[in-house]
């Protein structure tokens, strides 16, 4: 696809088993430690209290549109 990948490029099957091995800590995991280090500073709030304030707040909308007709 015209990307080179350099020595900071996690190689696929890397990024797969970083994923699976920490598929149950939810939707929360940045893989790769640069990856990481970058996240934490553009998050700064908690990522699995971002997602499940996210969450309650969809839910509150799809409810109020259920209970008002739209």
């Amino acid at each position: 696809m015209g990307v080179t990948p350099d020595a900071q490029t996690m190689q696929p099957g890397d990024v797969a088993s970083e994923i699976i091995e920490k598929i149950g800590n939810g939707p929360v995991h940045v893989v790769g430690e640069a990856n990481r280090s970058i996240a934490s500073h553009v998050w700064t709030v908690d990522r699995r209290h971002l997602v499940e304030m996210m969450s309650a707040a969809w839910r509150h909308f799809a409810d109020e549109q259920a209970t008002s007709g739209h």
